[in-house]
């Protein structure tokens, strides 16, 4: 889970947990890649768009040249959502979400990368 917002990432954090999902946080996108180079068992990632220094979109990026299969879920509360118009939208969660949809989308996430 990645976010800058530390309120945002622990109510989110804590819905994927409650739903069964082993989830580790980071709130920058340095800390994100740091945990993908430590942890090879990540399966997917929930990022935030907009945050300073690296954006999720940035973040996606760097993390998808060196694991080109990574699904990235992008989550914002952007009214511009240019910086992801080339994303599709079910790859998209829109703030504010409600905690089933943001569950239910992870875990559907995760079914299309197993197939």
């Amino acid at each position: 889970m990645l976010d800058d917002e530390d309120a945002v990432r622990d109510v989110t954090a804590g819905a994927l947990r409650d739903a069964g999902c082993r989830v580790i946080e980071a709130a920058d996108g340095r800390s994100a890649l740091d945990a993908l180079d430590a942890e090879p068992g990540i399966e997917a990632v929930v990022a935030d768009v907009a945050m300073p220094q690296m954006s999720g979109v940035d973040f996606a990026r760097r993390a998808r040249a060196v694991r080109p299969a990574l699904p990235v879920l992008f989550v914002t509360g952007y009214a511009d959502l240019a910086a992801i118009a080339h994303v599709p939208e079910e790859w998209i969660v829109r703030k504010p979400f409600a905690r089933d949809d943001l569950v239910a989308r992870v875990r559907q996430v995760l079914l299309e990368e197993q197939h």
